[in-house]
């Protein structure tokens, strides 16, 4: 009987083992892969704020280029008025 008990706690040994060694890669996985994410998630928002902040240059831009035609056809007026 005290045989069969050994057999038993070295079989179990064996599987708790093999549980821990499982556990750990899982969570080694869990963890390795939570990073990954981390690091995407911070490449989108960075992505983002370029994307506002590139927005706001092309606005700022659009902006200047009508007052600058403004001022052109303008001047073209009073040279039109000027020679007529």
């Amino acid at each position: 009987m005290k045989q069969i008990f050994s057999v038993h706690d070295a079989v179990k040994e064996c599987f708790d083992s093999y549980e821990k060694e499982v556990t750990r890669r899982i969570n080694d996985d869990i963890n390795a892969r939570k990073s990954e994410l981390d690091n995407l998630l911070k490449q989108k928002e960075t992505r983002e704020i370029n994307r506002d902040a590139e927005l706001k240059r092309l606005q700022t831009l659009e902006k200047n280029v009508f007052e600058h035609l403004q001022n052109i056809e303008s001047a073209f007026s009073n040279l039109l008025t000027y020679y007529n």
